[in-house]
């Protein structure tokens, strides 16, 4: 027969270990208001029409949100013009990331530009990152994560 002593000491040990890793975890997480996501978005994309659904929102780091495109398959789509395009797959990353029951500041941005004198129009996803406290956009065709490029004009954010 086990030690009896000997097993309530592995648990609690296991027990110990798990409650601190949770504590850690927790510690790790950051969330941000409404208002300072609001005013990243308007500092960082300049004005636009802005949609914020929570009250708060989780913040991730580059690292992490690499590591979450990484397990993502979105990126493996056919893209298909007018039926699984641009706006096609940053619907289905943002619905990737909601999965995650996270309130995350994660969303959808649809951009503008002027190209040979022709307007082109793009919808791609964008967050914000915790540790460089700023809004990157994301390539949800080919998780790419990027600053605003200076000649992109943002029309409207979904977060």
């Amino acid at each position: 027969m086990p030690d009896l002593t000997h097993l309530i000491k592995q648990l609690t040990e296991f027990l110990r270990n798990l409650i601190n890793r949770e504590e850690k975890e927790e510690a790790d997480k950051e969330y941000i208001q409404t208002a300072t996501l609001l005013n990243a978005v308007k500092r960082d994309f300049g004005d636009c029409h802005i949609f914020l659904s929570d009250r708060e929102f989780y913040c991730v780091s580059g690292e992490q949100m690499r590591g979450w495109l990484r397990e993502d398959m979105t990126d493996k789509q056919t893209y298909e013009a007018e039926k699984f395009d641009c706006d096609d797959f940053s619907f289905v990353l943002k619905g990737e990331m909601a999965k995650k029951r996270f309130a995350l500041a994660f969303g959808i941005a649809w951009v503008w530009w002027m190209k040979n004198g022709a307007v082109m129009a793009h919808a791609c996803n964008c967050y914000y990152d915790r540790v460089k406290r700023e809004m990157m956009m994301i390539e949800p065709q080919n998780d790419r994560i990027f600053p605003k490029p200076d000649s992109w004009r943002v029309f409207l954010v979904v977060c």
